[in-house]
Parts: C-alpha cells; sequence; structure tokens
C-alpha cells in the first residue's frame, strides 16, 4: 500500500516539477518520489519481521571481507588497516560501490560512492538502504568477537544505512574526540530536549521540537509504526507518526538517541546530534529527506567516535565547560582544511599506485584493467571535490543544507535536487553508451562464432 507523501515535501516536489518543466529528467523524480513515499517517516522499509540475511566474513589480522546475501540481492565487503590508524572499508553491489578512508589517528574520514561501471557520482537508493541495514544488524552482533577493521566496517555501514538520497556521497567526516561529540550517556533513560530545521521552521520552533525526548536503550523497545517510536498523544503513549505536531511533545524507544540507524551497533552510542537526527527524520521527514541532511552531517562523526555508554568509561559526560566550548568554538576551520590536505596527501598517493597498477597492467585481463581505470578516475574525482570544498571554506561560502534562514534553505534544497536530476541523466547516457558498446561487442562475438563453425566445416 502506498503510504501518502508528507505534506512539506510533496510540495516541495510539485513546486520543483513546475519550475523544471522538462522531461528529460521525469525517470529521476518519479524515482525520488517513490522513495520518499515508500519510506515514509525515517523507516527504510526493513520491517521488523524479516531482518536477516547471510553474513560470511572471514577475519585475519587486520583484515575482514566477505559477502552479505538477503533474497536475491548480494554484496561483497571489504575491510583493512592498510596502515596504523588508516582504515580503508568497501562495500560493493552489482552497481553501485562504496568506499570509505578513516583515519582514526587525524580524526578524519572520507566517504565516497560512485556507480561500478562508469565511476561517476552515483546514490544509495532504498532498496540499498534496506539491505545495509540488515547488513549493520549482522555485524552488530559480531562486534565482541571481531577485529578492528570490523568495527569501523559496521560504522560506516550504518552511516550508509541511514544516507540521505539528496545528499553527495563524497563526505568529509570530521571527527574530533572533544569538540565535535556531546556524549548523552549519563542522560540514559532521562528526557533530553531534541530539535531540527528545515524549509519550515527552524531549530527550537514548536513544530520541530521535542521537549522530552527520552534517550532509550534496546530494552526499551519499539512499536510497529513506521518510525518504530512511541509519542506522548493526549496523555498517553500511542504507536503514530506524527508531522511537527505542536501538541506533541514526548517520545520514546527505538533507541531514540542512538548513533545509526535505529538500534545499530549496541545500541548505547547516544550523543546529542543523533538524538536530532533521530527526531528530525521521525517527526516528520523521510531518511531520505533533504531537509535532515545537517542533522545526519552532524551525527556522522559521532558514528565513527562516540563512546559506547557500556565500555569503560563510556558513561563520561563531557561536562558543562566542554559542552560549552563544543556550542561556543565548534572545530576550528584552520583544523578543518589542516585535515583535509592531509587527506588529499594520502588519496594522492592512492591515485598515484591506481596510475602506476594501470600503466604497467598489459599482462592484466580486461576485467582488471577496468577496475583499475576506475579506481583511479574515481581518486581524482574526490580530490577534486574535496580541492573545492577547501576552496569553499576558505571563501566562507556556506553548505546548501546548513543554511540557517529557512527560506534560502528551502531555495537551495530545490536548486540541489535539480542538479542532481542533471546528474542522473549524465549517469544514464552513459549507461546507454556502454550498453550500445555491449550490444556491439556481443553483436561482433556472435559473427565470429559463425566464422569459425564456418571455417571448422
Amino acid at each position: 500500500m502506498r503510504v501518502p507523501l508528507l505534506v512539506n515535501e510533496e510540495q516541495q516536489m510539485k513546486r520543483v516539477w513546475k519550475r523544471v518543466g522538462n522531461g528529460s529528467i521525469i525517470l529521476f523524480f518519479i524515482t525520488v518520489l517513490l522513495c520518499v513515499s515508500a519510506e515514509s517517516f525515517g523507516t527504510d522499509g526493513a520491517g521488523s519481521g524479516d531482518i536477516h540475511g547471510v553474513l560470511e566474513l572471514r577475519s585475519l589480522k587486520s583484515k575482514s571481507f566477505g559477502s552479505f546475501s538477503e533474497g536475491d540481492a548480494r554484496i561483497e565487503i571489504r575491510s583493512e588497516e592498510v596502515i596504523d590508524g588508516l582504515f580503508q572499508v568497501e562495500v560493493e553491489f552489482d552497481q553501485l560501490v562504496l568506499k570509505a578512508l578513516i583515519d582514526r589517528e587525524n580524526e578524519l574520514a572520507i566517504l565516497d560512492g560512485f556507480d561500478k561501471k562508469t565511476g561517476l557520482d552515483s546514490y544509495i537508493a532504498r532498496e540499498d538502504r534496506a539491505i545495509l541495514k540488515k547488513l549493520d544488524i549482522e555485524l552488530s552482533q559480531a562486534l565482541e568477537k571481531a577485529d578492528p577493521s570490523v568495527e569501523q566496517l559496521e560504522h560506516v555501514v550504518s552511516i550508509w544505512a541511514e544516507y540521505p538520497l539528496t545528499l553527495d556521497l563524497t563526505l568529509p567526516v570530521f571527527a574530533h574526540k572533544v569538540l565535535s561529540i556531546e556524549s548523552l550517556c549519563h542522560a540514559m533513560g532521562q528526557a533530553v530536549r531534541a530539535t531540527h530545521d528545515d524549509g519550515d521552521f527552524d531549530r527550537g520552533d514548536d513544530e520541530s521540537t521535542l521537549e522530552k525526548a527520552y534517550v532509550s536503550p534496546p530494552e526499551w523497545g519499539s512499536c510497529a509504526a513506521a518510525d518504530n517510536t512511541w509519542f506522548k498523544v493526549g496523555g498517553r503513549w500511542d504507536c503514530v507518526e506524527p508531522d511537527h505536531d505542536p501538541a506533541i511533545e514526548e517520545a520514546k524507544g527505538n533507541c531514540f538517541g542512538n548513533c545509526g540507524a535505529g538500534c545499530s551497533g549496541t545500541g548505547r552510542q547516544m550523543t546529542q546530534d543523533c538524538h536530532d537526527h533521530d527526531q528530525c527524520v521521525r517527526n516528520g521527514h523521510a531518511i531520505a529527506s533533504a531537509w535532515c541532511n545537517d542533522e545526519f552531517v552532524s551525527a556522522a562523526d559521532d558514528e565513527l567516535n562516540a563512546p559506547d555508554c557500556d565500555a569503560p568509561g563510556g558513561t563520561h559526560s563531557p561536562g558543562v565547560e566542554a559542552a560549552g566550548e563544543k556550542a561556543e568554538n565548534g572545530i576550528g576551520k584552520d583544523w578543518k582544511l589542516g585535515r583535509l590536505r592531509m587527506m588529499i596527501e594520502i588519496l594522492e598517493g592512492q591515485g598515484s599506485a591506481s596510475h602506476k597498477a594501470l600503466t604497467s597492467g598489459s599482462e592484466k585481463a580486461l576485467g582488471d584493467l577496468h577496475a583499475e581505470g576506475i579506481a583511479y578516475l574515481r581518486t581524482r574525482i574526490v580530490i577534486g571535490k574535496i580541492g573545492r570544498l577547501v576552496e569553499n571554506m576558505e571563501s566562507g561560502e556556506i553548505d546548501y543544507f546548513m543554511e540557517s534562514d529557512s527560506q534560502k534553505k528551502r531555495d537551495k534544497v530545490l536548486e540541489r535536487i535539480e542538479g542532481i536530476g542533471d546528474e542522473v541523466n549524465v549517469l544514464h547516457q552513459k549507461m546507454e553508451e556502454l550498453n550500445k558498446r555491449k550490444d556491439r561487442v556481443e553483436s561482433i562475438i556472435k559473427e565470429l562464432n559463425l566464422i569459425r563453425e564456418e571455417a571448422a566445416h
């Protein structure tokens, strides 16, 4: 059964449709509409009854690899500590490749995703998120006896399992262990304010704020609604799906405040940023919604670095002074720029290695050469993106989803959606070209076989 679009998001799509007036991106907008309508309020179709797939995972020293299968879908997974503190993670679908480079020592990660055949930008679709969520559940259960490489794999899979459709898959994550994390371990089971902003409401507005969102441990369970969360309506707890209702001020369940999808990981990695993101996607917006992109980005570094509340020292609260320092100063621009330039150097090294393998690979199979070529192309694309980000940060340009003014944010989000439509068009054209080349090669092979048969007679 089709779940109706939220009013705000339906109006948003209509506005975009009128402004575009172009049939070239019809396929893309149909896809977006289907994704948002089917996901509803922050869920991704991974129901509580069918949550398990088949995980095959082998761990050697500092390296883990294997596969995950669920129904007809199968993905390959790899995670390796390439040097001390530097992890490389890869999750490969049939058409989509997701990669992450995690520098634990320097508190920075670069996430990326691209089309497997072309190396061009791609997107995590609803069905991809659903299988990533199930993979995350299986990895979470294996964490206690796992190699550190599996822990890093679980962290980034948990991030990708909630990745918004409209957010570029090339994402720097600044993971400062002190200034970027406000732990809520000390507030487990207690009510903590949660808020978000969007194109209609600002942070702190009654419609976009829950005054009492309870930091919910896994044993509190969940309900059967699409967002699996209880909300207090008319003085009693009910399993509903609110949409910015100013009369609703309390919520609990489904590991509210935990970093990652639902009760992923241990279900006890609680922070303020993850608390706010949960409030956004469970109070009127789908996970695919662009309105929760800023909350998602703020929570991504917490997923990588926030303490497990059950681990030794996990109940540590940042305290008033640390929280105040975070609110006042945040992570300094110079610190971020330094980390980005450092990551560019690492990527340049990887690009040189890919280029060397490509140019010296005359005896390699065609498929291996293609993979090396895609790896080199993608590295150059990511370096270019990070370079532009450095330039934007130096000039003080604001990311489209971080705009504080609600009307400007709405305009920038609509502009971003139109831009994605153009990107999908390019990707679609490239895929058509590849299919034409494939058809031509198959035709040549077929004709060659006929000639071979004729010559054999």
